[in-house]
Order: C-alpha cells, then structure tokens, then sequence
C-alpha cells in the first residue's frame, strides 16, 4: 500500500481484517474497506492497531510478533514497547512485561502507562508498597490522574485498607463519574466490609 509505514504490506491489512472479523463480525469489515487502506496505516499507527487487533481475537503469538517485529524497527517507541507489555501481561508473562515496561520508561522516565503497567503488575503479584510507589510516581507528575486513583485504590484494597480504598474509589468517580469501575469497586468494598 502506498502509506507512510513502509513495513507494512497488503498481507498485514488482510491479517487485520481477519483479526477484526474473527472479533467484531462480519461488519468490522467494510468499516476498514471505507476507511481506505492507506488512510487507515497512515492515521492510526497500523502495526499497533494490528497487534490490538491480533491480540483481541485471541492471537496473542501474533501480535507479539508483530509488536516485536515493529520494535525492531523504532526502538525508541516507548507506546511499541507498553502494547507489547499487556500483550504480556495477559499471557501471563509476567517478567517480559516488566522488562518492556521498564524498556518504556528508560525511553521516556514520565510515561504514565508503563508506570500504572507496573504498579498493576507489581500489585498482581502481591507487592503492595512497590506497587504504590508507582502510582505515587504517577501522582507526582499528574496530581489528578484518575487511573492512577484507581490503581491506588486497587493496592489499598489488596493491602486490606479498606477506607484508603473507598477514598481513593472516590477520587476516581469524581474525575470519571460515567464510568462504572469505581462504582462497582466500591459495592466491592462494601460487601467486604459486611464481612
């Protein structure tokens, strides 16, 4: 296709409309038709599409190698770099996804993705403090970062704080009040509490 991402090919938007077929339907198809194949690459990033698209069907071998084989190409992507920690992460490989992360911070020291990738990692695998410490990295730069509320919310949780939790539950709605996360994570925390 005659786009601005020379490492893409006619075969990698045939994947992707697989991918979004296998995933949305039969419909997902003539979206990107009228979207029109060279727009699509050059507007959203077409390799990082891709992989969310490999990796929301299922594919999760393909989207690493798609991510792995785009990181090969611009080394100093730290977003390349995040996308390929949650694929990851979700595989449950979980020292290659702190690897990455990590990769994406020594790019980029503030990147607020990778440090929430950590802390939900690190929480996931049962350290709180350092976990918190991620998210206080967060806070630092944006006081008012409402995933970084979450997520300190999630570890306050996790460490059996619960009234820390429902504060920082509280933070989160108040900057997010349409989504339903911190509403269900406080009746989580109220079932707790009836315990």
């Amino acid at each position: 296709p005659a786009n601005n991402e020379p490492g893409l090919k006619a075969a990698d938007y045939a994947a992707l409309m697989q991918a979004m077929e296998n995933y949305y339907g039969r419909g997902a198809r003539g979206t990107l038709t009228r979207v029109g194949y060279a727009a699509f690459g050059r507007l959203v990033g077409g390799q990082r599409l891709l992989a969310s698209a490999y990796a929301a069907s299922g594919n999760s071998a393909q989207a690493e190698k798609t991510l792995r084989d785009s990181i090969a190409r611009d080394a100093k992507s730290p977003e390349l770099r995040m996308d390929l920690a949650n694929v990851l992460f979700a595989a449950r490989r979980f020292a290659e996804a702190e690897e990455q992360l990590n990769s994406a911070l020594a790019l980029k020291p503030d990147y607020i993705p990778a440090r929430l990738g950590l802390a939900r990692l690190y929480r996931r695998n049962g350290n709180v403090a350092r976990a918190l410490d991620e998210v206080a990295k967060v806070l630092s730069v944006d006081p008012g970062n409402a995933a970084a509320f979450l997520e300190k919310g999630q570890c306050e949780y996790a460490a059996g704080s619960l009234d820390a939790a429902a504060r920082d539950f509280q933070q989160f709605i108040h900057r997010e009040p349409d989504s339903p996360e911190g509403e269900y994570l406080l009746g989580l925390l109220d079932l707790t509490a009836a315990r």
